[in-house]
């Protein structure tokens, strides 16, 4: 499929699909294009970034972009891929990120939501659900790959003062946490549940 009618295709479909199309037309097509330009395509992968946190806001689900990069069997070579290891970066900051929104989209959700008890149940059970699927997502051979990766780089000479790996594992920490305070508010008031319906249909 060339280039114009992948373009094409941005014309149907929901915004949610559009903004998806357009993210992996820039991947496989134009982010190609700038493997020699180191700072265009810094820049592109950010656009990229912020298609895909813009995509997540419109539907309301979470997903992740993992690199388009072959990730080797030798970490020894790896690390000292200054290049590599900034595009693995580039990659763990928009995870970062991406866990910083949804725990602030999670919080929001909470200060608009109906002050009933049955809301406050389906409140915590979305966010259940939310933050597993990320964790699920965030748990992928390929991410804790990378996450080690960077966390070996950065005691490296080249890595000193580069703390995105440690951020992560911040943040993967911090998020397993409301996980669990989510999961067990479920546990709590699904007990009561049909208790607040009986009392609503009164």
């Amino acid at each position: 499929m060339d280039p114009k009618h992948r373009i094409s295709n941005l014309m149907t479909g929901t915004v949610q699909t559009q903004l998806d199309v357009l993210s992996k037309l820039l991947k496989q097509v134009y982010l190609s294009l700038e493997v020699k330009n180191v700072e265009s395509r810094k820049n592109l992968e950010k656009f990229i970034s912020h298609i895909s946190h813009t995509s997540v806001q419109v539907s309301g689900t979470v997903s992740i972009e993992l690199p388009i990069i072959a990730i080797g069997d030798d970490i020894e070579r790896d690390i000292g891929d200054v290049d590599l290891m900034n595009n693995y970066g580039t990659a763990m900051e928009s995870w970062i990120n991406t866990i910083v929104e949804t725990v602030k989209r999670e919080n929001d959700q909470k200060k608009r939501s109906s002050q009933t008890a049955l809301a406050e149940i389906e409140l915590w059970r979305s966010r259940s659900a939310s933050y597993s699927n990320l964790i699920q997502q965030l748990s992928h051979k390929s991410v804790q790959i990378i996450h080690s990766r960077l966390d070996a780089y950065c005691k490296t000479e080249n890595g000193l003062g580069n703390t995105v790996a440690e951020e992560f594992t911040k943040q993967m920490k911090l998020l397993s946490k409301l996980n669990g305070e989510a999961k067990e508010n479920v546990k709590f008031l699904t007990t009561l549940e049909r208790q607040f319906k009986n009392l609503t249909s009164d």
